[in-house]
């Protein structure tokens, strides 16, 4: 995917944490010369994790893979230096990686926003959700896909948000990477996202078994919610 390689995708202003100053911004699609630097910035988001659960750290080789002609990669510079990407992966029917697998769903051609990395002093800028919507025009208009999914923890309450903000909803809670348990999104870009009329039901994020029982009897996850009982998950169907 080159069309849009090197062409500014995206431009505006973000407010540092800690300084509290504001910073330019763009946005273009990343190629292999700038693999280095996105390792480089990789390496140090994770180490500075609080919960390192919480950002799975791909192989260097997946990473290159991901700049390869089935993946399109964002990246956000301020001051000519890296400060984020984020990454969408074409997976190909009957591909065993695909995160829809699970539901049955691998033998059409799937979209994967697959990772997101922003330093942390950057953080709270809505960055994901930024880098998302470029992303996302670009891919739809290099090589247009009909199903969008992705992998998320169940504690990333940002990257929930961005999910949801995508128009995606929770189908399944399972454990992944090595037992981790992740949320998998799901979104038909062919159908329009649409009100549903059943009764919501909250599970706490937590409460793992009354997710998976809520999932099983075919509510999807809607939305992040905070109530006195702590936070949690919002269930329709």
């Amino acid at each position: 995917m080159t069309t849009f390689d090197q062409e500014t995708l995206a431009a505006g202003e973000l407010r540092e944490r800690g300084s509290q100053q504001w910073q330019s911004y763009t946005m273009r699609l990343l190629n292999k010369t700038d693999l280095p630097e996105m390792l480089a910035l990789y390496d140090a988001v994770v180490a500075a994790m609080e919960d390192p659960n919480m950002l799975w750290r791909y192989d260097d080789a997946v990473v290159e893979k991901f700049l390869g002609e089935d993946g399109m990669v964002i990246g956000v510079f301020c001051a000519q230096r890296l400060i984020g990407f984020r990454v969408l992966y074409i997976h190909h029917p009957g591909d065993p990686d695909n995160p829809l697998s699970c539901i049955g769903q691998s033998r059409e051609e799937t979209a994967h926003l697959a990772l997101c990395v922003i330093l942390p002093k950057f953080r709270g800028s809505s960055l994901q959700k930024k880098m998302g919507v470029p992303l996302l025009r670009a891919a739809m208009a290099e090589k247009p896909f009909t199903r969008l999914c992705s992998i998320v923890s169940p504690h990333n309450y940002p990257s929930i948000s961005d999910k949801i903000f995508q128009g995606m909803v929770v189908v399944k809670l399972m454990p992944k990477f090595k037992g981790i348990w992740r949320y998998i999104f799901y979104r038909d870009m062919t159908v329009p996202v649409g009100v549903r009329t059943a009764e919501p039901v909250f599970a706490l994020s937590a409460d793992y078994p009354r997710q998976i029982e809520l999932l099983e009897q075919g509510y999807q996850g809607v939305q992040l919610e905070r109530r006195d009982s702590g936070d949690g998950m919002v269930f329709r169907r």
